[in-house]
């Protein structure tokens, strides 16, 4: 059963990724346009079926298989192998020798270019068929299609046919011109010119893609006013394969490989003239071959593009698709909604150096000392509820909150240099000649040190070559060098030399209080007069929520409980954990760093509790706050109206109108003998400000256990327990 699904998926994938999708539904409309003409049909399905049959036994990636990856160049090969050849006895094995060849070519561009992150587009498509076509000019017993000889005559037979006056039947309707000839063009990708044709296809790739559609749209409408701005023929647009380069490049450049926004589709705009140039250049190189160019333009302006995008110094204006879903409404929303996750991927993360709430007396670009290549370093401080540093008059540094403090290690790493040399100052003075005070340097590794400085002398706790661990107690808050009163300075460097220039990074996660509310923050940088704190984490939260690779998760439903669901927690290649659900086959990756846990990714059937799970977890706090809020956004299209998402897609480039909101809190029970902890979460569908859908959640957490998960949605609940 799995073979048979699998060569399904292989084949249907091979025609839907023409228009660079995996759909099976705009792969069976394309499936059965090249059945207009049955010689073409089944030459097209013989060639998919043949280079997959191929890829399979030479142990080519079976994913690449399955997602038509070596079968689309194959259905443009078929397709032009019978638009030029009649069947005779001579076709079959050149066919077949051409397939062979085709795949050989698909394996090397692939190879050659996915090395350098490029993709291998119609270049093993148009090679074979030049080569095969320039050899077969030398082969007396190869036949060439009537139409390509007498076209007067042949068209006259054709106009009898059925068939022809079914796929016509709307090319007499009175469209403006642009609207016809925009179906003409789509169905000459086919070796048609049909607006039925065009029409059945531009319906397909709507239903698969509102953005891919919105492309083919600005990709032809670009075309067909720089023609007419240029004095050139707009019939161009349907012959030998023309006008589908404006329709593959606009999917390509403006939704498939680059992130799709507004400076995308002008991108494609603006580029509609140079593949102009491009056809009419390659059309005079090679007419004197007698070749045709066919996609050359779209593949050789994709690529120039593309590389152009890939050899930038910052990656603004265009950003790379990292993770190819084959949706552009899918790689866009989960972008956005994973933004922070890819902070997440942070060569080194960094914690308060301290315990306990502290204010933010100088932050980056302080008017005091952080200025000039110092201004991004953080400067920590104690203070009351008046708002001083101090008690009692302020006049010795023991009065001072922040004095003899532990300070921490906020990253582990490797202590690379120690100060412990210098007296701590009177306070209001300040030694301008030790400027640093006492400090220490943290190797971090990966090019990456810290600096905390102004540490109290002979207070340090640590050697120099010492491993340390995050939370490692180095020594106490102090008051030396350019210190008036005692404080900590905080500061991430790219070198090992105290006092080096300082590097703007983020803090990882930090609990910030203001105008008496609390609020979680992660991978920000704390303001100037901000008070923040480490997050004070519940070892029984921390411990259920630590989920192991190489374990399961068993779920039963309370009112089923013979029947259990088996999770299984793993990593993948990249080392990223994710929990598999098997009967569903359903997927859910997380991240785990000991005070939060996220679930940032779901690949699967959104009617799987493995689905809600992601749901009720998506960012959930290990600490009990009782008054905290935990707020996010999920992927629009995991949780949206159907009918609004539709509207939704098509703007998605410029903005959102809905959004999937999430809410989570945690908080303890008041039993002091049971250590539970309740979590409690939902996810709302808000369009226009107001709510459209919602589903609530509820898990308990005890004696460092995952007990149960509740599921309130369109009030029935469902709750299943944890083994």
């Amino acid at each position: 059963m799995d073979k048979v699904k699998s060569l399904i998926n292989s084949t249907v994938r091979s025609y839907s990724q023409i228009f660079f999708s995996v759909n099976k539904i705009i792969g069976l409309i394309i499936f059965l346009i090249t059945f207009i003409d049955i010689f073409t049909g089944i030459c097209t399905l013989t060639g998919v079926l043949f280079i997959n049959f191929l890829a399979k036994i030479f142990g080519c990636y079976k994913s690449d298989i399955d997602n038509g990856i070596f079968g689309f160049n194959a259905v443009l090969l078929s397709m032009a192998f019978t638009f030029e050849y009649k069947f005779n006895g001579i076709f079959l094995p050149i066919f077949f020798i051409s397939i062979i060849l085709l795949f050989l070519l698909t394996v090397y561009f692939q190879n050659r270019l996915n090395n350098k992150g490029l993709p291998f587009l119609t270049f093993p498509f148009l090679i074979t068929y030049w080569i095969i076509f320039l050899s077969l000019g030398n082969v007396s017993f190869i036949e060439y299609q009537d139409k390509l000889i007498y076209l007067d005559n042949y068209q006259s037979k054709e106009q009898l046919s059925a068939i022809y006056n079914f796929v016509h039947c709307l090319d007499s309707l009175q469209l403006p011109q642009i609207v016809s000839a925009y179906f003409k063009t789509l169905s000459s990708v086919f070796f048609q010119s049909s607006v039925l044709v065009g029409l059945v296809l531009s319906l397909g790739i709507l239903y698969t893609s509102r953005i891919a559609f919105s492309t083919t749209i600005i990709g032809f409408a670009a075309a067909y006013y720089w023609l007419i701005l240029l004095g050139l023929d707009l019939n161009i647009l349907v012959q030998n394969l023309q006008g589908t380069n404006f329709i593959f490049m606009a999917i390509a450049l403006g939704s498939f490989f680059i992130l799709p926004n507004y400076k995308s589709y002008l991108a494609v705009f603006f580029l509609a003239p140079i593949v102009v140039l491009f056809l009419i250049t390659g059309e005079k190189i090679f007419n004197v071959f007698q070749l045709k160019t066919f996609t050359l333009s779209f593949s050789l302006v994709t690529i120039l593009f593309l590389i152009f995008v890939k050899n930038r110094y910052t990656q603004n204006h265009f950003k790379l698709i990292a993770i190819q879903y084959y949706s552009p409404e899918k790689a866009l929303y989960k972008t956005l909604s994973n933004a922070k996750h890819l902070k997440n991927t942070l060569i080194k993360k960094f914690e308060i150096p301290c315990w306990g709430k502290w204010k933010i007396t100088q932050g980056y670009f302080g008017k005091i000392t952080h200025l000039g290549d110092w201004a991004n370093a953080l400067d920590f401080s104690i203070v009351d509820k008046k708002e001083k540093t101090y008690m009692n008059y302020g006049e010795k540094t023991t009065d001072f909150y922040a004095y003899d403090k532990p300070v921490l290690a906020s990253a582990e790493g490797y202590v690379y240099d120690i100060t412990n040399n210098v007296n701590d100052n009177n306070i209001g003075d300040v030694d301008t000649e030790n400027n640093w005070g006492n400090t220490i340097i943290i190797n971090h590794m990966n090019g990456i040190f810290s600096q905390i400085s102004h540490l109290k002398k002979d207070s340090i706790k640590v050697d120099i070559g010492n491993f340390i661990t995050k939370d490692t107690q180095l020594a106490n808050c102090g008051n030396s060098g350019r210190s008036p009163e005692p404080h900590i300075h905080f500061q991430i460097q790219l070198s090992p030399v105290k006092g080096s220039k300082t590097l703007a990074y983020p803090l990882t996660n930090y609990i910030l209080y203001k105008n008496n509310e609390i609020s979680l923050k992660t991978f920000e940088t704390p303001k100037e007069n901000d008070i923040i704190s480490r997050i004070d984490v519940s070892k029984n939260l921390s411990e259920a929520f630590n989920l192991k690779p190489n374990s399961e998760i068993i779920l039963r439903n309370e009112k089923d409980l013979d029947n259990a669901i088996t999770w299984k927690i793993n990593t993948d290649s990249y080392n990223n954990k994710y929990i598999k659900c098997e009967q569903t086959n359903s997927t859910v990756w997380f991240n785990y760093d000991g005070a939060i846990f996220s679930t940032y990714d779901f690949e699967g059937d959104t009617k799987s509790l493995l689905f809600d799970f992601y749901l009720a977890t998506h960012k959930i706090l290990l600490a009990s706050y009782k008054n905290l809020k935990v707020e996010d956004f999920f992927p629009t299209m995991y949780f949206c109206n159907s009918f609004v998402l539709f509207f939704q897609d098509f703007i998605a480039p410029f903005g959102h109108f809905t959004k999937s909101k999430y809410i989570s809190n945690s908080y303890s029970s008041d039993n002091i003998f049971s250590k539970e902890e309740t979590i409690k979460s939902s996810v709302a569908n808000v369009t226009f400000s107001k709510k459209l859908k919602e589903r609530n959640f509820e898990i308990i957490v005890k004696d460092n256990k995952l007990k149960s998960l509740s599921i309130n949605n369109k009030e029935k609940i469902c709750k299943y327990i944890f083994d």
